[in-house]
Protein backbone atom coordinates (compact mmCIF):
# COMPACT_ATOMS: atom_id res chain seq x y z
CA UNK A 1 0.00 0.00 0.00
CA UNK A 2 1.54 3.59 -0.78
CA UNK A 3 2.05 6.20 1.64
CA UNK A 4 -0.60 8.04 0.30
CA UNK A 5 -2.77 5.88 0.69
CA UNK A 6 -2.37 4.61 3.88
CA UNK A 7 -2.16 8.45 5.12
CA UNK A 8 -5.68 8.61 3.54
CA UNK A 9 -7.30 5.98 5.34
CA UNK A 10 -5.18 6.79 8.75
CA UNK A 11 -7.11 9.86 8.04
CA UNK A 12 -10.33 9.52 7.07
CA UNK A 13 -11.76 9.01 10.31
CA UNK A 14 -11.33 12.54 11.83
CA UNK A 15 -12.32 13.88 8.57
CA UNK A 16 -15.35 11.68 8.21
CA UNK A 17 -16.61 13.22 11.93
CA UNK A 18 -15.74 16.90 10.57
CA UNK A 19 -17.92 16.47 7.80
CA UNK A 20 -20.86 14.92 9.94
CA UNK A 21 -20.35 17.24 12.31
CA UNK A 22 -20.89 20.46 9.61
CA UNK A 23 -23.90 18.62 8.14
CA UNK A 24 -25.82 17.84 11.66
CA UNK A 25 -24.82 21.74 13.32
CA UNK A 26 -26.21 23.17 10.08
CA UNK A 27 -22.81 25.37 9.89
CA UNK A 28 -23.84 27.10 6.20
CA UNK A 29 -26.37 28.80 8.33
CA UNK A 30 -23.97 30.16 11.45
CA UNK A 31 -23.36 33.48 10.49
CA UNK A 32 -24.08 34.30 6.68
CA UNK A 33 -26.79 37.16 6.52
CA UNK A 34 -30.00 35.82 5.58
CA UNK A 35 -31.28 38.01 2.96
CA UNK A 36 -29.40 36.25 -0.13
CA UNK A 37 -31.24 32.50 0.83
CA UNK A 38 -34.61 34.63 0.43
CA UNK A 39 -34.00 36.40 -2.80
CA UNK A 40 -32.53 32.58 -4.11
CA UNK A 41 -35.54 30.60 -3.06
CA UNK A 42 -38.29 33.43 -4.12
CA UNK A 43 -39.31 34.38 -1.36
CA UNK A 44 -40.59 38.10 -0.53
CA UNK A 45 -38.08 40.46 0.34
CA UNK A 46 -39.96 42.18 3.82
CA UNK A 47 -40.14 39.33 5.91
CA UNK A 48 -40.25 41.34 9.12
CA UNK A 49 -42.19 44.78 7.74
CA UNK A 50 -45.27 43.45 9.18
CA UNK A 51 -43.38 42.31 12.32
CA UNK A 52 -41.88 45.78 13.05
CA UNK A 53 -45.74 46.87 12.26
CA UNK A 54 -46.99 45.38 14.88
CA UNK A 55 -48.63 42.02 12.93
CA UNK A 56 -46.42 39.42 13.46
CA UNK A 57 -48.70 36.81 12.61
CA UNK A 58 -48.18 37.76 9.34
CA UNK A 59 -44.16 37.76 9.33
CA UNK A 60 -44.65 34.52 11.10
CA UNK A 61 -46.61 32.71 7.56
CA UNK A 62 -43.48 34.19 5.59
CA UNK A 63 -40.44 33.32 7.83
CA UNK A 64 -41.83 29.68 8.44
CA UNK A 65 -41.91 29.70 4.54
CA UNK A 66 -38.22 30.99 4.60
CA UNK A 67 -37.56 27.86 7.21
CA UNK A 68 -39.03 25.18 5.38
CA UNK A 69 -37.23 26.18 2.45
CA UNK A 70 -33.63 27.11 3.49
CA UNK A 71 -33.56 24.39 6.77
CA UNK A 72 -30.83 27.01 8.67
CA UNK A 73 -31.15 26.94 12.31
CA UNK A 74 -31.20 30.75 12.42
CA UNK A 75 -34.28 30.84 9.70
CA UNK A 76 -36.27 28.80 11.88
CA UNK A 77 -35.12 30.44 15.34
CA UNK A 78 -36.66 33.89 13.53
CA UNK A 79 -40.19 32.12 12.98
CA UNK A 80 -40.18 30.63 16.78
CA UNK A 81 -39.64 34.33 17.66
CA UNK A 82 -41.95 35.84 15.51
CA UNK A 83 -44.78 32.59 16.77
CA UNK A 84 -44.22 33.57 20.20
CA UNK A 85 -44.52 37.06 19.20
CA UNK A 86 -47.80 36.33 17.35
CA UNK A 87 -48.97 34.13 20.95
CA UNK A 88 -48.96 30.93 19.18
CA UNK A 89 -46.61 29.24 22.06
CA UNK A 90 -46.67 25.62 19.86
CA UNK A 91 -46.09 26.81 17.12
CA UNK A 92 -42.94 28.94 18.44
CA UNK A 93 -41.80 25.84 20.73
CA UNK A 94 -41.78 23.62 17.79
CA UNK A 95 -39.57 26.27 15.68
CA UNK A 96 -37.23 26.85 18.51
CA UNK A 97 -36.36 23.06 19.31
CA UNK A 98 -35.93 22.47 15.76
CA UNK A 99 -33.62 25.52 15.23
CA UNK A 100 -31.73 23.38 18.27
CA UNK A 101 -31.31 20.51 16.33
CA UNK A 102 -30.37 22.39 13.32
CA UNK A 103 -27.28 24.12 15.79
CA UNK A 104 -27.35 22.50 19.04
CA UNK A 105 -24.19 24.57 19.78
CA UNK A 106 -26.12 27.53 19.63
CA UNK A 107 -27.31 28.96 22.83
CA UNK A 108 -29.78 31.31 21.70
CA UNK A 109 -32.58 28.50 20.72
CA UNK A 110 -32.09 27.20 24.59
CA UNK A 111 -32.57 30.84 25.39
CA UNK A 112 -35.67 31.69 24.00
CA UNK A 113 -37.32 28.44 25.05
CA UNK A 114 -36.43 29.05 28.80
CA UNK A 115 -38.21 32.53 28.12
CA UNK A 116 -40.91 30.92 26.92
CA UNK A 117 -41.12 28.94 30.08
CA UNK A 118 -40.03 25.55 27.89
CA UNK A 119 -36.68 24.81 29.14
CA UNK A 120 -34.61 21.98 27.61
CA UNK A 121 -33.60 19.08 29.70
CA UNK A 122 -30.04 19.47 30.29
CA UNK A 123 -28.31 19.15 26.80
CA UNK A 124 -25.11 17.86 26.15
CA UNK A 125 -23.81 20.66 24.92
CA UNK A 126 -24.72 22.38 28.38
CA UNK A 127 -22.48 19.61 30.31
CA UNK A 128 -19.47 19.76 28.16
CA UNK A 129 -19.19 23.41 29.29
CA UNK A 130 -15.95 24.81 28.44
CA UNK A 131 -14.60 21.36 27.61
CA UNK A 132 -17.13 21.50 24.35
CA UNK A 133 -16.07 25.21 23.20
CA UNK A 134 -12.72 23.99 21.07
CA UNK A 135 -15.18 21.29 19.22
CA UNK A 136 -18.47 23.45 18.85
CA UNK A 137 -19.14 25.02 15.39
CA UNK A 138 -16.67 25.51 12.48
CA UNK A 139 -13.76 25.39 15.41
CA UNK A 140 -14.97 21.62 15.79
CA UNK A 141 -14.60 20.84 11.73
CA UNK A 142 -11.28 22.84 11.23
CA UNK A 143 -9.98 21.01 14.57
CA UNK A 144 -10.61 17.68 13.09
CA UNK A 145 -9.63 18.12 9.86
CA UNK A 146 -6.60 18.85 11.07
CA UNK A 147 -6.55 16.08 13.24
CA UNK A 148 -6.83 14.06 10.28
CA UNK A 149 -4.63 15.44 8.42
CA UNK A 150 -1.73 15.16 11.16
CA UNK A 151 -2.80 11.66 11.79
CA UNK A 152 -2.64 10.31 8.23
CA UNK A 153 0.80 12.06 7.49
CA UNK A 154 2.29 10.83 10.88
CA UNK A 155 0.87 7.39 10.35
CA UNK A 156 2.97 6.88 6.78
CA UNK A 157 6.48 6.38 8.78
CA UNK A 158 6.74 6.07 12.78
CA UNK A 159 9.41 8.08 12.24
CA UNK A 160 6.81 11.26 11.95
CA UNK A 161 4.80 9.94 15.09
CA UNK A 162 5.33 13.90 16.85
CA UNK A 163 2.98 14.17 13.80
CA UNK A 164 0.67 11.44 14.93
CA UNK A 165 0.38 12.30 18.54
CA UNK A 166 -0.05 16.02 18.21
CA UNK A 167 -3.19 15.30 15.74
CA UNK A 168 -4.49 12.74 17.98
CA UNK A 169 -3.93 15.37 20.81
CA UNK A 170 -5.94 17.94 18.13
CA UNK A 171 -8.29 15.61 18.27
CA UNK A 172 -8.70 14.91 22.02
CA UNK A 173 -9.67 18.79 22.14
CA UNK A 174 -12.01 19.31 19.83
CA UNK A 175 -14.12 15.85 20.75
CA UNK A 176 -16.25 17.14 23.90
CA UNK A 177 -17.64 19.50 22.10
CA UNK A 178 -17.81 17.63 18.48
CA UNK A 179 -19.83 14.66 20.55
CA UNK A 180 -22.04 16.83 22.30
CA UNK A 181 -23.45 18.18 19.51
CA UNK A 182 -23.85 15.19 17.74
CA UNK A 183 -25.90 13.55 20.72
CA UNK A 184 -27.94 16.61 21.21
CA UNK A 185 -28.96 16.63 17.61
CA UNK A 186 -30.02 13.14 17.84
CA UNK A 187 -32.33 13.58 20.88
CA UNK A 188 -35.91 12.95 19.18
CA UNK A 189 -37.55 15.89 20.14
CA UNK A 190 -41.51 16.46 19.46
CA UNK A 191 -43.78 19.73 20.87
CA UNK A 192 -47.84 19.59 20.62
CA UNK A 193 -48.74 22.47 19.26
CA UNK A 194 -52.23 22.49 19.85
CA UNK A 195 -54.37 22.44 22.91
CA UNK A 196 -55.11 18.52 23.61
CA UNK A 197 -55.06 15.57 25.59
CA UNK A 198 -52.73 13.05 26.20
CA UNK A 199 -53.91 9.23 25.59
CA UNK A 200 -53.55 6.18 26.84
CA UNK A 201 -53.24 2.54 24.62
CA UNK A 202 -57.24 2.35 24.61
CA UNK A 203 -57.73 6.14 23.51
CA UNK A 204 -58.82 7.62 27.33
CA UNK A 205 -57.65 10.88 27.96
CA UNK A 206 -55.19 11.22 31.07
CA UNK A 207 -54.43 14.61 31.37
CA UNK A 208 -53.93 17.96 28.92
CA UNK A 209 -51.50 18.89 27.02
CA UNK A 210 -51.16 22.47 26.53
CA UNK A 211 -49.98 24.48 23.27
CA UNK A 212 -45.96 24.29 23.58
CA UNK A 213 -45.65 20.83 25.70
CA UNK A 214 -42.20 19.08 25.04
CA UNK A 215 -42.38 15.36 24.47
CA UNK A 216 -39.60 12.72 23.42
CA UNK A 217 -40.80 10.84 20.40
CA UNK A 218 -40.90 7.21 21.04
CA UNK A 219 -41.35 5.73 17.85
CA UNK A 220 -40.86 6.88 14.98
CA UNK A 221 -43.90 5.83 12.71
CA UNK A 222 -47.30 6.97 13.94
CA UNK A 223 -49.78 4.34 15.13
CA UNK A 224 -53.50 4.08 14.37
CA UNK A 225 -53.43 8.63 13.66
CA UNK A 226 -51.82 8.93 16.90
CA UNK A 227 -47.57 9.53 17.65
CA UNK A 228 -46.09 7.42 20.69
CA UNK A 229 -44.38 10.13 23.10
CA UNK A 230 -42.91 9.95 26.42
CA UNK A 231 -43.69 13.46 28.34
CA UNK A 232 -40.57 14.75 30.62
CA UNK A 233 -41.93 13.30 33.82
CA UNK A 234 -41.14 10.00 32.20
CA UNK A 235 -44.94 8.86 31.48
CA UNK A 236 -45.84 7.41 27.95
CA UNK A 237 -48.99 8.32 25.91
CA UNK A 238 -50.29 8.72 22.65
CA UNK A 239 -51.14 12.26 21.33
CA UNK A 240 -52.96 12.73 17.84
CA UNK A 241 -50.40 13.33 14.80
CA UNK A 242 -51.92 15.91 14.19
CA UNK A 243 -51.39 18.15 17.63
CA UNK A 244 -47.71 17.15 17.72
CA UNK A 245 -44.49 17.71 15.81
CA UNK A 246 -41.52 15.84 15.16
CA UNK A 247 -38.39 17.75 14.57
Amino acid sequence: MTDFKMAALAALPALAVAFLLAMVTGLSAGTDPLEPSVHEHGLPADLYGPWSQGRPAESLDLLLGRAKTTDRWDAWYDAGLAAAAAGDKGQAVSCLVTAHRRNPAAAEPRDALRALDVPLPATWVERAGPLGIPGSGWAGVVLFAVAGSLIGFGAIRWRRKGLFIVGAGVALLAAPGVFAALRDAEVPWATVVHDTQALDSTGAPVRPLPAGTLVRQEQAEPWAGRTVVRLLDGQVVLVAQADAETH
